[in-house]
């Protein structure tokens, strides 16, 4: 997981770079000549839809292994949370995507 992880930042990173998302980006557009703009409009549109995406998938990612610890913890830790076994079923049957 760590290493999809990183390889996904680094794509973000690269396509931020490229566009110059780091520097001051509306200085960098406003020197470009007009058929630029367009290019970098829909690089910065990737830009953030990745980033979404990796959040997404990050979200989803952590979701799935708390289920998966519920699903190991013994009735006595799961009283001491204040859950039933049956609480635990319900929440771990959902799908990853699902809050």
């Amino acid at each position: 997981m760590f290493m999809l992880t990183l390889i996904v930042c680094q794509v973000i990173m690269t396509i931020g770079n490229n566009i110059g998302f780091r520097d001051n980006c509306m200085h960098t557009i406003s020197r470009t000549p007009t058929g630029l703009n367009e290019r970098l409009s829909w690089y910065k549109e990737l830009y953030l839809r990745l980033i979404k995406a990796a959040d997404a998938f990050l979200i989803w990612y952590d979701r799935s292994r708390e289920r998966q610890a519920l699903l190991s913890m013994d009735d006595h830790m799961l009283r001491d949370i204040g859950l039933s076994r049956a609480d635990i079923w319900d929440e771990a049957r959902k799908p990853f995507w699902q809050e």
